[in-house]
């Protein structure tokens, strides 16, 4: 929004959506547009534009973040969807030693922060993965079992959330899930500023 309008007030603000291979049941993308919005309720009209696209939803994100594990860097993994769901909502298939999933993330601040991890872990014992941060090894993030897969007929209850402490840099992070012990499956990770 322009620094000379107020909070709130009316203003067009153009977005750019990138080129993908097909349509949204055959691959995803993001793209960011900053704005500011007052106290209270806001609305937020998409108009046409140029060229055509397909809208999944939009997420106002002021001081948690939310990132899905489908649009993030996937290595030697699979993107699926859940069991009643055609289209791209999860990550699994991180078997292969050097099978990962890596999101780009916004810190508004140096500091500590809670990374919140969404997963399924049907096996019947504790998997992990290896947690990197800008390249470098920050622990081990850990999924007690579940008792399903996203993809099983009791998907809805398979979803369970794992926390791990990382240090970040204010400005884009890059945070790398890694095959570790057993096996998940990725839904997403939901970053939160701690008091640290």
């Amino acid at each position: 929004m322009r620094p000379d309008r107020p909070a709130g007030a009316s203003s067009a603000l153009p977005g750019t959506f990138v080129l993908t291979s097909g349509w949204a049941n055959s691959e995803l993308r993001t793209t960011t547009k900053r704005v500011a919005l007052r106290a209270g309720a806001n609305t937020i009209t998409l108009g046409k534009g140029n060229g055509y696209a397909e809208i999944d939803f939009i997420d106002v994100r002021p001081d948690t973040h939310r990132y899905e594990a489908e649009l993030a860097a996937v290595t030697n993994a699979r993107i699926g969807g859940f069991r009643w769901n055609e289209f791209p909502d999860k990550v699994g298939g991180i078997d292969l030693p050097d099978s990962a999933v890596e999101f780009a993330v916004e810190a508004p601040m140096t500091g500590t922060y809670r990374l919140e991890v969404g997963y399924a872990n049907g096996t019947t014992t504790t998997s992990t993965h290896q947690v990197y941060v800008n390249g470098a090894a920050a622990g081990t993030v850990s999924y007690p079992s579940t008792g399903a897969w996203f993809d099983g007929p009791t998907q809805d209850r398979a979803g369970r959330v794992a926390p791990v402490t990382v240090q970040l840099n204010a400005g884009t992070n890059r945070i790398r899930l890694q095959k570790g012990v057993g096996y998940a499956e990725l839904d997403y990770v939901e970053l939160k500023k701690t008091d640290a």
